[in-house]
């Protein structure tokens, strides 16, 4: 059976609003709440696939430069425009991963050792891994 949030409230004894809101990053949960929230969705394999909720994705990248910024800000506006949630990450700062629940991660012209890396973060996490310019939009979901 597919988790859902209430059973992760019952688990945790909180609401599912708490729930609800730890998962989705926003303000008025203690950050230990948050940790729990976020361990207990990944034990149990949750996904958001409601269309009232945001998608999570993010974007990985190793530098800006003018070769650079103008396809991330397209990348970055087309999952935008479907709704998602965007997070832009150095690989550096891609232990954040842990703190969002994140849909997809996508490698942006990174380094072999830094996608080495961010794979293995991916995997512990059971989130795909998705190097860019492979991406393919016209398969997204609509969020």
């Amino acid at each position: 059976m597919k988790p859902r949030l209430q059973d992760i409230a019952a688990i945790l004894g909180i609401s599912v609003s708490q729930v609800s809101r730890a998962l989705a990053n926003k303000n008025g949960v203690a950050p230990e709440i948050r940790n729990a929230v976020i361990a207990e969705a990944r034990r149990r394999g949750y996904r958001n696939d409601s269309g009232r909720h945001c998608r999570t994705v993010a974007i990985v990248f190793s530098d800006i430069s003018q070769n650079t910024i103008v396809p991330l800000e397209k990348l970055r506006k087309r999952f935008k425009r479907k709704k998602y949630r965007v997070l832009c990450l150095f690989p550096e700062s891609s232990c954040f991963l842990n703190d969002y629940m994140v849909d997809n991660v996508i490698a942006f012209n990174l380094l072999p050792a830094h996608r080495a890396a961010l794979q293995n973060v991916c995997k512990k996490q059971g989130v795909e891994l998705t190097d860019f310019p492979n991406q393919n939009f016209d398969n997204e979901p609509d969020g």
